[in-house]
């Protein structure tokens, strides 16, 4: 999944990941010392325009939000998010 990491309103930052196009399904995974963290799954194939797409409007879509973050988690393979981060526009 690609994860989203906050010190804003855990549900507040949930109700807009989940709204966003692109994403099927995002939850809170976990919570401490005031940061939370949603994962969300795209409804894309990883590695996709789509996805890519996805990830930026998330990016977009999050950015009125205090010290939140979309990130990547490192795995075999890169995530959207990763592959975002290090591709030029």
């Amino acid at each position: 999944p690609t994860q989203v990491v906050t010190r804003d309103d855990a549900d507040a930052v949930l109700a807009a990941v989940t709204e966003s196009e692109g994403v099927d399904t995002a939850q809170i995974t976990a919570q401490a010392d005031g940061i939370t963290q949603i994962d969300a799954v795209l409804g894309a194939a990883p590695g996709s325009d789509a996805a890519r797409d996805t990830v930026l409007g998330l990016r977009d879509g999050l950015s009125g939000f205090t010290d939140t973050h979309v990130a990547a988690r490192l795995a075999v393979g890169a995530t959207p998010a990763a592959m975002v981060r290090t591709r030029s526009f």
